[in-house]
């Protein structure tokens, strides 16, 4: 992780996972829905402290919360403390959205892979 604070605040980075993260043929996940799937994997957020990180009222969760959304949302952890992997990981993301969005299959497939790409950015580490 860098060592300067990230340029997006968490409430940004985590509003644009939920914008963007979700499966073809659904919309958005809620952060209630989020919070009940996290909670199933054995986390312990609340659908409270979720709202307070999103809205910017709380700035600096613990290392597990982090971890659990990562986690959900199928990221690497730096993403939310990373300026450069955190971009990268933002326009993946964008081209898949738009992809999946498209409804072509075939290049959605070849296309994003959330876990190809983290392996490849970690691969260095």
């Amino acid at each position: 992780m860098s060592q300067a604070s990230p340029s997006r605040p968490l409430s940004e980075r985590l509003r644009f996972l939920f914008d963007y993260v979700y499966p073809r043929g659904r919309e958005p996940f809620t952060p209630t829905e989020a919070v009940d799937a996290i909670r199933r994997a054995g986390g312990s957020m609340t659908t409270g402290h979720l709202s307070q990180l999103m809205s910017g009222k709380r700035a600096n969760p613990g290392l597990g919360v982090l971890l659990e959304l990562a986690g959900f949302f199928h990221v690497p952890l730096d993403y939310f403390a990373d300026d450069e992997l955190s971009e990268q990981i933002r326009s993946d993301i964008i081209a898949g959205a738009a992809v999946r969005d498209s409804g072509n299959r075939g290049v959605a497939a070849r296309r994003y892979d959330p876990y190809r790409r983290y392996a490849e950015w970690t691969a260095g580490s």
